[in-house]
């Protein structure tokens, strides 16, 4: 509905072709991302993956997708952390090329979460999206990287959001007597406990500055000294994110705009980070 479509902010919408698989989607952008590199795909040492929704239970995607790329040089894993796994995957990243274990590091976030999206549910429905990213790490040749970087868990949410079988929303509200007893796979907000005055929906909206802010701290800086400010957030989140941290919304991107909801959009904001501080020569950001 309209009125979904402004409050969440999303206009477009991406989906998986038909005879398309997960795997298809990561090959196709690990294999840009290794040419816009200017390298080949047995250049790569490691594969990280950030699969919000794997093909198989298990093995994991980036055992496949490393055989279709031709990686066969790189040994891969998987990092199980949804939406948020594309910052911790880098940070990993990172880290493995500073010990000096890896010089050639490929990310590729990816999920597919049309096919879990509860079509009687237009809130949820309206969220989720197909998609694939990749990135390419390597070592520099002057002071770029991860400056500083913030986690932060909080498990006791977790029943309200997230992908386990169960009924459709619209045959959950139906009296007892016409309800059909069909349960599947699908992604699900628990509305109930999620209201303007919940403890969950205050730390939906406070958590982002919040971690923003330490994030700053940790590398000495103000929100002054961000040039560029790219969120996972949808439109209207990101303007309150940024009235908590007195910064200009002119600064702003959100990809949600032209993606919806889905991991792999994360891989997608890094690489428009990385462009920008390539093009500037201006880690800052």
């Amino acid at each position: 509905t309209k009125e979904l479509i402004e409050k969440w902010g999303i206009y477009e919408h991406r989906m998986i072709g038909e005879n398309e698989a997960v795997t298809d989607m990561e090959a196709e952008a690990a294999k840009a991302a290794i040419k816009m590199a200017g390298l080949k795909p047995e250049d790569i040492e490691l594969i990280i993956g950030i699969t919000a929704l794997s093909e198989e239970v298990n093995p994991q995607n980036t055992c496949l997708t490393q055989q279709k790329i031709g990686a066969l040089n790189a040994a891969t894993f998987e990092m199980d952390l949804s939406c948020c796994g594309a910052i911790p995957a880098m940070v990993v990243a990172n880290n493995f090329i500073v010990l000096g274990q890896y010089k050639v590091i490929l990310l590729i976030a990816s999920c597919n979460l049309t096919q879990v999206a509860d079509d009687t549910d237009p809130a949820s429905y309206l969220a989720l999206g197909d998609g694939a990213s990749a990135i390419v790490m390597t070592t520099g040749k002057d002071d770029s990287g991860i400056i500083s970087f913030d986690m932060e868990t909080r498990g006791e949410f977790f029943n309200n959001c997230g992908i386990k079988v169960k009924k459709p929303k619209l045959h959950q509200e139906q009296p007892s007597y016409i309800r059909t007893q069909s349960e599947k796979l699908l992604f699900f907000i628990d509305y109930d406990k999620i209201n303007t005055s919940s403890k969950l929906n205050r730390y939906v909206f406070q958590s982002v500055p919040d971690s923003v802010n330490r994030t700053l701290k940790k590398a000495g800086m103000t929100p002054e000294d961000i040039d560029l400010f790219i969120s996972h957030q949808n439109v209207s989140a990101v303007h309150l994110t940024y009235n908590l941290l007195s910064m200009d919304f002119a600064a702003a991107e959100s990809p949600l705009v032209h993606y919806r909801q889905f991991a792999s959009k994360n891989g997608g904001i890094l690489r428009r980070c990385f462009h920008i501080t390539h093009i500037r020569r201006n880690y800052r950001q």
